[in-house]
């Protein structure tokens, strides 16, 4: 083997040394990047979690604050209803002589 071609082969030998340097630094990147992203992940599912309980309570929340803002205008329904009923009155006013005699045809 020659100077020229020991010199070409370990030319080619660095260049794929550099090649497996990269594919190598670009591992370690991926791996770190995967490790951050699990954990990253693992907070948004705690955070997801805490959020369902939380939006699961919100009906609850919500109706009990319904009710206790109607109750009072309920209560006020019932009273004017009562109200009402005790004042209604029944008017009935007398048919004169050609409207009794209009409705007997």
């Amino acid at each position: 083997m020659n100077e020229d071609q020991l010199k070409v082969l370990t030319e080619r030998l660095d260049q794929i040394q550099k090649v497996v340097n990269r594919i190598d630094e670009d591992q370690t990147h991926n791996t770190r990047d995967s490790q951050e992203l699990t954990l990253r992940m693992g907070a948004v599912e705690g955070i997801v979690d805490q959020l369902k309980i939380d939006i699961s309570r919100i009906p609850k929340k919500v109706s009990h604050a319904v009710e206790d803002a109607i109750q009072p205008a309920q209560k006020e329904v019932k009273d004017l209803r009562q109200v009402i009923e005790k004042k209604k009155t029944l008017l009935m006013k007398p048919l004169s002589f050609w409207q009794r005699w209009g409705k007997e045809k």
